[in-house]
């Protein structure tokens, strides 16, 4: 495995760990589960966005 893609790794799973930590210390209503869907699907989004601006940025 590549070391870029290592760090690719690293650096996302820091955000979605980050992500996760601070909405667990919002007030009890955020988690209920409409919102625990919302926010899973914005954390793939942002996994689907990243992975491909690397992926253009490193074939250039």
């Amino acid at each position: 495995m590549e070391k870029s893609k290592i760090i690719v790794a690293i650096v996302s799973v820091i955000v979605t760990i980050s992500v996760i930590g601070y909405i667990v210390t919002l007030p009890k209503p955020t988690l209920e589960e409409p919102n625990w869907i919302a926010i899973v699907a914005l954390l793939f989004l942002y996994w689907m966005l990243f992975i491909n601006w690397y992926s253009k940025r490193k074939r250039e």
